[in-house]
């Protein structure tokens, strides 16, 4: 019965994309055989989450196998950045969608290869695309932003992770963090913690529940599966951005304490 909140970011989910290393596409999308071929989008997923960066993921199916619906134009511009994460298969109408939405005042931050190819592989003529991709950094189209890199931050931040490689992790993120943060305010931030197995640390998930109270879910990522074992934190400072809306309660539970911790706010 929880939802998310009201997010400002968005993800895009190309099924076609995230299948492309299994076909021929593989060389094109920057992948080698032994990155599993969804590398891009999940490590732009972690790299959003280990930045504190909440988000939503809006699906691209491939529509020449799948009857769900495509995303529309209206479902993009509830998000002030879209994020295309070496989103290579696009059919023209997805890849029209993005545009109209850039052009209407939307930001997208891309990474890699966008639209390139139509569903099955066939090689795409998007001028307009290619010309927004064809510049390292923002350029402005309409009334909107594209914003591009040609580096694949999303499959290098995941390799890292796997070979738990702290340091290309820290680097990685702070160059996708200089990309997009210009773009965002955080509803909530943690402070750094240290890292002890793995990057990412302390992160804090914020929801709504159906009375339109607040949920917020701190998670520790320091962990060692070779072990099983969490790197404990203590002393982490989180600051939620409400608004203007009033709240008179906070209410702390965590499995290290015996019920629930209430505090008065005004």
């Amino acid at each position: 019965d929880v939802c998310s909140s009201d997010l400002q970011v968005a993800i895009l989910d190309s099924t076609d994309s995230r299948m492309a290393a299994v076909y021929a596409l593989a060389p094109a999308a920057g992948l080698s055989s032994s990155q599993p071929s969804d590398a891009h989008y999940y490590g732009t997923a972690r790299l959003l989450i280990d930045g504190n960066t909440q988000y939503d993921s809006v699906l691209a199916p491939d529509t020449t196998l799948s009857t769900i619906p495509s995303f529309t134009l209206t479902q993009l511009q509830k998000y002030k950045v879209l994020v295309l994460a070496d989103t290579l298969v696009l059919n023209d109408g997805q890849a029209n969608t993005i545009l109209d939405y850039v052009n209407g005042g939307g930001v997208v931050f891309a990474t890699g290869l966008i639209g390139t190819y139509e569903p099955g592989g066939q090689l795409a003529s998007r001028a307009i695309l290619q010309q927004l991709q064809s510049v390292e950094g923002s350029t402005h189209y309409g009334s909107g932003l594209f914003i591009h890199t040609s580096q694949n931050l999303g499959a290098q931040y995941q390799t890292a992770d796997m070979a738990g490689n702290g340091a290309a992790k820290v680097a990685l993120l702070q160059t996708f963090q200089s990309l997009i943060s210009p773009y965002i305010t955080p509803d909530v931030v943690t402070s750094p913690v240290s890292q002890v197995y793995r990057a990412g640390g302390a992160t804090a998930f914020l929801y709504r529940n159906p009375a339109n109270a607040f949920i917020l879910h701190l998670v520790n990522y320091d962990y060692s599966p070779f072990s099983d074992t969490y790197a404990p934190k203590s002393n982490v400072q989180i600051t939620l951005q409400v608004g203007s809306q009033a709240f008179d309660e906070v209410i702390l539970r965590s499995p290290d304490m015996a019920g629930a911790q209430r505090s008065e706010e005004h």
